[in-house]
């Protein structure tokens, strides 16, 4: 009779599950799902940090960028300005030197006048014959009219010679000047290429940081829109998780009994259906396994045994999530790994009802059952109990 109840209750739970509209009842797809988003949401996850990181680099290297472009600013606004005063140094310069050249021009006339009334007077003396001159010098009522004679012609030409030279010289020292004027000049109009050269450079930096600062604003919000649609996809993900994990809860809270076989003669049915990974006693290391392991997917509902109580159902070391179970004979079963518990210490369980979920608690490197059976506390082999 008992059997045939179990039989109605799975019979009414896949048909009620069968009108689900939303997803399917295979508990293994629907884990394989999961997995999927999981697997997605860690990349979703990795990509948004990445993206954070090369934002906060593009941060700083704007930063730099605009350091870089206040320093050329400074820089170039250093040129313009010295181009500006070597600019006004140089007109002035030219007028300097356009002064010098005209007072050249105007001492130069004095001197060809002067040196035209010398010659005319040269060429008046010559045209008088030399008695003529000695006549006039020999004329002289007495001796100091003689010596007054001869001294004055002697200083209009020295005179005439001392002016010449000194307007000689002068001529020269304003054509000095005018050289040292031009000189500084050129020096001028070189610094002033120079200066000009490294404006136009500072310029040209300046131009290049601007389109690389643009550049990198274009690649910040790219990064932005990068983000923000990363962030829509992780919500979504962690929704479809939230959503699936529900899901998976739904099913297992409505898997209240699992039918596994008829049971053996010691009365026992296998708590998942499964390969055995694992065997009963010394394994290839030296360990003894007091247990066989089942493999199981993750999330697969594991049934009692056989009817009993329930003695523990907690967390223990090595077996993680534990459920002890005490039948009668002085037969206990252990069920250990589970991802989560349906019954409580204390609770009546019957044979085939739900008690937990294969998981991967405790020390296990996959998804598994490990199944003990005890008699009178001492650890046998499942298989010999087992159908």
């Amino acid at each position: 009779m008992k059997r045939l109840l179990l039989l109605f209750l799975v019979f009414l739970q896949v048909f009620l599950l069968s009108f689900n509209p939303v997803k399917g009842n295979d508990i293994d797809d629907i884990m394989s799902e999961l997995e999927e988003y999981k697997a997605r949401l860690e990349e979703v996850r990795q990509r948004m940090q990445e993206v954070q990181t090369h934002q906060s680099n593009i941060l700083n290297e704007l930063d730099e960028i605009n350091s870089q472009m206040y320093d050329l600013e400074a820089e170039y606004t250093f040129y313009q300005t010295k181009l500006s005063q070597v600019s006004e140094t140089i007109e002035q310069a030219s007028q300097s030197i356009a002064k010098k050249d005209a007072e050249v021009k105007v001492i130069e006339k004095a001197l060809k006048e002067r040196q035209d009334l010398i010659m005319q007077r040269l060429v008046a003396l010559y045209r008088l014959n030399r008695g003529r001159y000695l006549e006039i010098i020999f004329s002289s009522e007495d001796f100091q009219q003689f010596r007054n004679r001869i001294a004055y012609f002697q200083r209009v030409f020295r005179e005439d010679q001392a002016l010449l030279e000194q307007t000689k010289q002068l001529i020269a020292q304003l054509n000095l000047d005018k050289q040292q004027l031009e000189e500084q000049k050129a020096l001028l109009l070189r610094q002033q290429e120079q200066y000009a050269y490294l404006k136009q450079k500072a310029e040209e930096e300046q131009k290049t940081l601007e389109e690389e600062y643009l550049s990198k604003k274009s690649d910040l919000v790219s990064l932005a829109l990068e983000q923000s649609q990363l962030e829509g996809e992780e919500s979504e993900l962690i929704q479809a998780i939230e959503e699936d994990q529900a899901y998976i809860e739904y099913l297992l809270s409505t898997t209240t009994f699992v039918y596994t076989g008829e049971p053996s003669e010691a009365g026992l049915i296998w708590p998942v259906q499964g390969n055995i990974t694992s065997y009963f006693g010394y394994r290839s290391w030296g360990d003894f396994h007091r247990g066989i392991d089942i493999g199981a997917a993750y999330g697969t509902p594991v049934a009692a045994a056989a009817d009993g109580i329930v003695v523990a159902a907690e967390y223990r070391g090595t077996y993680g999530n534990m459920i002890l179970i005490a039948h009668a004979n002085g037969v206990s079963t252990v069920y250990a790994h589970l991802s989560g518990f349906a019954v409580g210490p204390g609770e009546t369980v019957y044979q085939g009802q739900v008690i937990g979920w294969v998981g991967l608690t405790g020390l296990t490197t996959g998804p598994h059952l490990h199944f003990e059976v005890r008699i009178g506390g001492e650890f046998v082999d499942p298989l010999e109990w087992l159908p």
